[in-house]
């Protein structure tokens, strides 16, 4: 296979439709299920869900059939988006894979390294398609800073919120996390050398905020923070290079770029060595000399159907998608480096106080 453009429109080509079906009537495959039904050129045969009132809502709603079991639903698709829980993605995405079926699966890829290397594996061999869900790699603000971002020096990432309700299976570096672990593989493209993490732990046994700092080759750094108790939802990230800055707004699709002037990149400038006159002179116009910043047009589009669409033109034409299996791995690759510093320095955080199970009876 070779790479496909990004954001290609399906071509139709000769070909009849491509038949797909969604394993996984919940939110996200709901969403997919929706999305799927109005992409042309893909004809949604069916929805698979073990919750009957769940599978015959989404399937009433996008005029499709609905199966209680997804392996019978795999003989009727040439490809399957999989939304069920991260704990059930291997199993269900290796089942695809083998009756021959190419896959579209959520992020994470799969809890474990091990388990993603089996899926990747399989998909090579067998010559099939399998995408993994980071959509933020479709985020129209990622995609419009991409272009203008240099030698990259040090990345700053949060990704936070108030607790889902959504997800209880895996902690915020699988679930949240992962999201800027594959951003920024993608950005940097060169080999960790170290990682530094610690956890914080109140809900479960799984970690509720995250902190990591990773080290590349050569020398760019990333330090990311996630979690999922807090008052208000952040998902930002700001990225240094030679030539400038970016911050990226995912949440509302913003994103604003500065460009530093020929001093700054020459390293012409040295402030220590001004005056305390040039220095109280140089005040009024210091943000707009050395960092004019300037708010970047984004483009209108969905994410969710530009990446279904980008795995539509992979299966029909026979092309990498743009996430591919080998990108889910090394995400849960390096996710499973932080969870592991994480238990070394044996920094998960409990309340000091056990949290009851029941409340006690009334006297």
């Amino acid at each position: 296979m070779k790479s496909t453009d990004w954001l290609s429109a399906s071509s139709g080509g000769n070909g009849n439709p491509i038949p797909v079906g969604v394993i996984g009537a919940g939110r996200l495959g709901t969403f997919h299920a929706r999305k799927l039904a109005r992409l042309r050129d893909v004809r949604l045969v069916g929805v698979a869900d073990p919750l009957v009132d769940r599978r015959e809502a989404v399937a009433k709603e996008c005029r499709c059939s609905a199966f209680a079991d997804y392996r019978d639903l795999l003989p009727h698709c040439a490809a399957v988006v999989v939304a069920v829980p991260t704990s059930l993605h291997h199993r269900t995405a290796m089942d695809c894979l083998e009756a021959g079926v190419h896959v579209f699966v959520e992020k994470p890829i799969t809890e474990t390294p091990q388990q993603a290397h089996q899926l990747w594996s399989t998909a090579q061999r067998k010559n099939l398609v399998l995408q993994v869900g980071h959509i933020e790699r479709f985020n129209p603000a990622y995609r419009a800073v991409q272009p203008l971002l240099g030698d990259i020096q040090l990345i700053e990432a949060s990704r936070c919120g108030p607790f889902s309700f959504r997800v209880t299976d895996v902690g915020v570096v699988m679930d949240l996390m992962i999201h800027d672990l594959d951003l920024i593989l993608a950005m940097v493209r060169k080999p960790v050398l170290r990682t530094d993490s610690v956890g914080v732990s109140l809900l479960g046994r799984h970690e509720d905020l995250a902190i990591a700092r990773i080290e590349f080759e050569d020398g760019p750094v990333a330090l990311l923070k996630a979690s999922r108790i807090e008052q208000e939802p952040i998902r930002t990230m700001r990225i240094w290079h030679r030539a400038g800055q970016a911050i990226v707004d995912f949440a509302r699709r913003t994103a604003s770029v500065c460009e530093y002037p020929e001093e700054i990149r020459s390293g012409a400038f040295r402030i220590e060595e001004l005056s305390p006159q040039e220095l109280n002179s140089l005040k009024e116009t210091f943000t707009s000399r050395f960092f004019p910043w300037r708010q970047l047009e984004i483009a209108s589009y969905d994410p969710l159907e530009a990446e279904l669409r980008n795995f539509i033109d992979a299966v029909r034409t026979g092309t990498l998608p743009l996430v591919t299996g080998g990108d889910g791995l090394a995400a849960v690759q390096l996710a499973e480096r932080i969870l592991d510093g994480i238990r070394a320095r044996e920094s998960l955080i409990r309340p000091i106080v056990p949290i009851p199970r029941s409340l006690p009876k009334a006297a």
